[in-house]
């Protein structure tokens, strides 16, 4: 618990949720649609106030680290197996998002939608093009505490004007 009670995320939809037999938060059945949830995003919750942004984003940068470290080791234990090795990217951004649990009972997924989201993936889908395995936008590197590098302004698909893309510092 924080000492500064204003500083606990406290969500104005939670009296609409209740938890099934699993423990699982859901939304009652006559709002099981997305659209029908209007909107509880990311800037409702703890990790969106300003002050706690450089922290979110160096932890991010540190799970980033590791998990390029973990799939190393993972692909040299695959390649004296003969297979072949796992190729991925990581696409970071900040932004505003839309986040919930979506279905009904028997099918309820976790997602994630909005402009955000799609910035990020845009981001981790040039990954492979630049040679990096980490993708940030100028957002995020402005926030971040660990200054990132820069590989330039590149186009994104859907974004009109080209974006600069950072990566991690050497």
């Amino acid at each position: 618990m924080l000492a500064d009670d204003s500083l606990v995320y406290r969500n104005p939809l939670d009296s609409l949720y209740f938890r099934n037999e699993n423990g699982t938060l859901q939304l009652p059945p006559n709002l099981y649609h997305f659209d029908a949830m209007r909107g509880l995003t990311f800037r409702d919750t703890l990790f969106y106030n300003p002050l706690f942004l450089p922290m979110v984003t160096g932890q991010a940068l540190a799970a980033a680290r590791r998990l390029i470290g973990d799939i190393e080791a993972a692909n040299e234990a695959r390649a004296t197996g003969g297979r072949e090795p796992m190729r991925f990217g990581i696409g970071l951004h900040v932004g505003d998002v839309t986040f919930g649990n979506v279905g009904t009972e028997d099918r309820l997924d976790f997602t994630v939608i909005g402009p955000a989201v799609n910035r990020a993936s845009r981001l981790e889908g040039m990954t492979k093009a630049l040679g990096v395995r980490v993708c940030a936008s100028a957002e995020f590197n402005e926030v971040c505490a660990v200054p990132m590098k820069s590989v330039g302004k590149h186009r994104l698909r859907g974004v009109p004007q080209p974006v600069e893309i950072f990566t991690l510092p050497d």
